[in-house]
């Protein structure tokens, strides 16, 4: 996310997540045919659907709003609200798995919420926040809704990152039906990123070129990189939800906040700056997330 984040800094949301989506189906694509060639074209016909659904959910939909929300807010701001998407999960697990609500989770709750309120106020209290949160205009790019990213800039990206957390919550669920039922994680791979490339070219095909003449080749190159490393990302997810429940997966899932925010210190001092009360929301955030999932999975 933070090689994405120095690409993203001048290149569409949307067609940044077509790169990115396009150089990781590439790399799982070029790794799955040297170890199973077979299993690429031998999945029963239902396999498809739920593959469909699958990389459809997670890449045109939440890798868009998640991209969106990293341009708008940048990573820092962004991931906290993303690291709630194991809260989607262990709610999924808690509805439909039978899991008993318990104190503790009420407790994680209660520790994600403050912490949200403070990455949330540190940015909203802020003008200086709020204007350097405004992304650099993109001349000849049709890919945003400038008008409402002009007056509510700060609204859009926050509302993209939750629905980004709320779509990802969705994703280890299904990755585990399909991975269990289905195909092996790494054909699972190809088969997500594939549709997930096709369904978002489909409805950004008339925007790419003209996103391509306003973007520097450099920060494409950066974005396609970004998502092949996330395509690891993708493919580690899947093999960890094999041996694992979902509940137990999550909140180590949801710790790359933290990691994201260390490397962004060290990285990218120049386009994001990190306060005390972030760092602290980002704790909570995370604190809260790991307490409601580990207690979803005890």
């Amino acid at each position: 996310m933070v090689v994405a984040r120095v690409g993203l800094h001048k290149v569409p949301s949307s067609t940044g997540s077509l790169f990115s989506l396009a150089g990781g189906w590439v790399v799982v694509t070029i790794v799955a045919a040297i170890f199973y060639p077979k299993a690429l074209f031998t999945l029963p016909a239902a396999a498809y659907f739920w593959l469909f659904l699958t990389g459809t959910l997670n890449f045109p939909i939440a890798r868009f709003l998640n991209f969106n929300s990293m341009k708008i807010l940048g990573v820092v701001r962004a991931n906290p609200i993303l690291a709630n998407a194991p809260l989607i999960s262990a709610f999924i697990a808690i509805v439909f798995l039978g899991e008993e609500w318990r104190w503790t989770i009420a407790l994680g709750t209660l520790t994600t919420i403050t912490g949200i309120v403070l990455v949330v106020s540190n940015d909203m209290g802020s003008r200086q926040q709020r204007a350097e949160s405004q992304p650099e205009p993109v001349r000849g790019a049709a890919t945003e809704s400038r008008g409402i990213l002009e007056r509510h800039p700060i609204l859009v990206g926050y509302g993209s990152a939750a629905l980004a957390a709320l779509a990802y919550g969705t994703i280890p669920p299904l990755g585990k039906y399909v991975t269990t039922n289905y195909a092996n994680p790494l054909v699972a791979s190809v088969y997500t990123f594939f549709f997930g490339t096709l369904v978002l070219a489909i409805f950004i095909a008339n925007r790419v070129p003209a996103d391509i003449r306003v973007s520097p080749p450099k920060p494409l190159l950066l974005v396609t990189l970004g998502g092949m490393l996330m395509s690891v990302g993708v493919i580690v997810l899947y093999y960890s939800l094999v041996k694992a429940p979902v509940v137990v997966v999550a909140p180590i899932f949801a710790l790359n906040p933290l990691v994201t925010m260390l490397l962004v210190h060290i990285f990218l001092q120049r386009l994001e700056r990190i306060s005390p009360r972030l760092v602290l929301g980002t704790v909570l955030t995370v604190a809260g997330v790991a307490i409601i999932t580990a207690t979803a999975g005890g």
